[in-house]
């Protein structure tokens, strides 16, 4: 949900996380469901504001897509 909230604000992908170790420390159980749960719906009330003001496109362009599968298959069967 934060990578959702990151593309909708600046229309970046960060793979490496700035919090990795609040995610770590997530899947070690240290927080509740309750906790969680409660941290998911604020995100999640985020994302919904964030979509309202992106820049994104509603949906992918199909074109686009299909020819870079069709150059990524090339590459890797040459």
């Amino acid at each position: 949900m934060e990578q959702a909230k990151e593309i909708l604000f600046n229309g970046e992908l960060h793979v490496h996380r700035p919090n990795r170790e609040e995610l770590l420390l997530i899947k070690s159980g240290i927080y509740s469901y309750e906790e969680l749960f409660l941290r998911s719906q604020r995100l999640f009330k985020e994302i919904q504001d964030l979509s309202l003001s992106s820049m994104l496109p509603a949906a992918p362009d199909q074109a686009i897509l299909t020819k870079l599968l069709v150059e990524l298959r090339e590459e890797l069967y040459r």
